[in-house]
């Protein structure tokens, strides 16, 4: 509502007359030298030419309220024309309500109204809110709404609330099934954003590597799908068809041998064949003993295969004091003989070398490949596996590729071992881990055993992966600690430092025959000694 204000327009000069004569700036129909008594219809002036709008311009005089403005009544607002006026500013004019809790006042409807409140420029933590205290001009942080949901330091929390000021509870961020780039690595929470990132994982896991399909038994490390062996496909050799992984797929497939080139046509008693219009042939025949028994008698013998003429062996067995022992196949019984050399600790497994006579001793002590003289006890270190933590407990020589592989309880391992320096490389693992186990080599049948204690059961071992199929359960020994291979009678022994006995065992079903008890506790190396 307008407010008038009358006297104003009576003053001299101020009115509805339109002051002055024409030649003086007046605008009216009636002229006046008298200036502001001129006819009613003209602007007042003031003397000199009149005013410009019907208040004679004393509006600006008046000082209005808060929120409100004085104009002249031109017949815009109530009341009469030609008197000042009093009416409210637009709405959203800046003001000040006087009051320090509220920022960016504006005018509504005539009435300065508190704008935001006023938070002095602090930005409350987590939990907190900004209360302003109008005594004082100041703000102050006090504790938020219990319940209220918030976010921690930690954005991989989430559901978290806040309770007495501060954020608590919530749940991890669950980054299980987030996308991973390969097999060596898993998806975790990054604190810092709450995002599911890939690191690297499954540490010394299987993996397969897409872009080398033709490697098996690879492991994670640090990220990388690594190590491994060659696929073997040569099951898939015959004649002038050879056997070869195919890198595009990972499969065994077959590919043609080359007129002239080197082939095999699988009798054991011939050597250096060669491809001649697609048939294998044209070999020497083999006429010389084979440790490996591989049945092609040379001149002199007088059996169906060469277990008469290769070399006989006979069984030594070492304890964990170092006591080595020769031991009777037929009965177990034992004889006393050297002590081993104190500097290879607690004693592992042994094995032999045919070729050159040479015996093998793994320490579980020191983890170190050393050498031993079975007679006279001396011992010589060949060098570290390489790893502390190996424990290589079991160890076998394959007489048919002149390789020493080892077996380790730490991981299931199985392992080279470079005869010169003792360091041990990863072929793969079997994925039984923290189980004693024993390698024994079948030289007849090319087959590499392991016995492990974890479930006192037999297994073959894949010499290129390090994968395990089981044979079957022992069924008698409780703790098989050693295999040994005797080829001149195509038998398996075992050991078993739990019931002190020797066993013969059944390389079909796993299971065991008992030969007879030591005498002797805690045996745990045997090898069959070709001397």
């Amino acid at each position: 509502m307008a407010g008038a204000f009358g006297g104003a327009c009576a003053a001299e000069g101020v009115g509805p007359g339109d002051g002055g004569n024409s030649s003086d700036g007046g605008s009216g129909a009636t002229t006046s030298s008298t200036g502001g008594q001129g006819g009613s219809v003209g602007v007042g002036g003031d003397g000199t030419g009149g005013s410009s709008d019907l208040c004679g311009g004393t509006c600006s005089s008046v000082t209005p309220p808060d929120c409100h403005q004085v104009v002249c009544n031109e017949g815009a607002y109530p009341g009469p024309v030609g008197e000042c006026v009093v009416v409210p500013v637009t709405d959203g004019a800046t003001c000040d309500d006087g009051l320090f809790c509220t920022i960016d006042d504006t005018c509504q409807s005539g009435v300065c109204t508190g704008g935001p409140p006023n938070d002095c420029g602090i930005a409350a933590p987590e939990c907190e809110v900004v209360t302003c205290d109008e005594d004082a001009d100041a703000c102050t942080t006090v504790a938020g709404n219990n319940g209220d949901p918030c976010v921690g330091s930690d954005l991989c929390i989430v559901g978290a609330t806040c309770n007495n000021g501060t954020c608590v509870g919530g749940t991890l961020n669950d980054c299980f099934l987030q996308p991973v780039p390969d097999e060596c690595h898993v998806s975790t929470c990054n604190p810092m954003n709450g995002m599911c990132e890939p690191v690297p994982g499954n540490e010394g896991g299987n993996c397969t590597d897409p872009n080398d399909l033709c490697t098996v038994g690879k492991t994670c490390t640090a990220g990388v799908c690594q190590g491994g062996a060659p696929k073997d496909c040569s099951n898939l050799t015959v004649g002038c068809v050879s056997g070869i992984c195919d890198t595009n797929t990972g499969q065994c497939t077959t590919m043609a041998v080359g007129e002239g080139q080197s082939c095999n046509d699988l009798d054991a008693c011939t050597t250096g064949e060669i491809c001649t219009l697609g048939v294998c042939g044209s070999g020497s025949p083999v006429t010389t003993c084979s440790l490996t028994a591989d049945g092609c008698c040379p001149s002199g013998c007088t059996d169906q295969n060469d277990f008469d003429c290769a070399f006989s062996c006979e069984l030594y067995g070492i304890s964990s004091s170092r006591i080595i022992y020769t031991i009777d196949k037929l009965t177990a019984a034992t004889v006393q003989g050297a002590t081993a050399g104190s500097t290879a600790g607690t004693t592992g497994e042994l094995t032999q070398d045919p070729l050159t006579k040479t015996v093998y001793l793994s320490s579980t002590g020191n983890d170190n490949l050393y050498t031993v003289d079975l007679l006279t006890g001396a011992v010589t270190l060949v060098g570290p596996y390489g790893d502390s933590a190996v424990v290589m407990h079991g160890l076998e020589w394959d007489s048919s590729t002149g390789t020493l592989y080892g077996y380790s309880y730490h991981n299931g391992g199985l392992y080279t071992v470079n005869t010169n320096t003792g360091a041990a490389t990863l072929i793969g693992t079997s994925g039984i881990t923290s189980s004693f186990g024993n390698l024994g080599y079948d030289s007849l049948n090319d087959v590499m055993y392991l016995s492990l204690t974890g479930d006192d059961s037999l297994y073959t071992i894949n010499r290129g992966t390090g994968a395990v199929t089981l044979v079957g359960p022992m069924n008698g020994p409780t703790n098989p600690q050693s295999l040994a291979y005797d080829a001149s009678s195509d038998t398996l022994y075992v050991i078993d430092p739990g019931t002190d006995k020797l066993y013969t065992v059944n390389r079909n079903t796993g299971a065991t025959t008992e030969v007879g008890v030591f005498g002797t506790q805690n045996m745990l190396g045997m090898v069959c000694y070709a001397d």
